[in-house]
């Protein structure tokens, strides 16, 4: 591995699992789709909810905003942020990506996930 993840080498019970989500997956804020697609990634991480991982190319990036935040996952990498505009309603930080994410999670590159606290996410069969 080139870029393999240090929390697997302190933590090895620790588990991540990634798969298609095989649904529909819409992202909405302040009545206006941000996102939407059937291509989405859900990933099952210990002690988590499973999150929703949507590709770039299936995200209305007119409407995001630099965020101001980065975090960085020792499961998965560095973490960017992103903000949602639209007209006056905005909301900070409301979606996250990992530009270079480790190996073990290497899939969600080109990917992004949004807090369900900050947008609709609505899942269809």
């Amino acid at each position: 591995m080139l870029n393999p993840a240090p929390g697997f080498q302190t933590h090895p019970e620790h588990a991540i699992e990634l798969a298609p989500a095989n649904q529909r997956i819409r992202v909405s804020f302040s009545g206006k789709t941000i996102a939407q697609t059937s291509n989405a990634i859900v990933l099952h991480e210990s002690g988590y909810s499973p999150v929703f991982y949507i590709p770039m190319a299936d995200i209305e990036k007119s409407l995001l905003t630099p965020g101001s935040r980065h975090s960085r996952c020792p499961f998965k990498g560095e973490a960017s942020y992103h903000g949602i505009a639209v007209g006056t309603e905005q909301v900070d930080n409301a979606m996250w990506f990992y530009d270079d994410p480790y190996d073990e999670v290497v899939q969600i590159a080109g990917h992004a996930a949004f807090f369900p606290e900050k947008v609709d996410i609505d899942i269809e069969d």
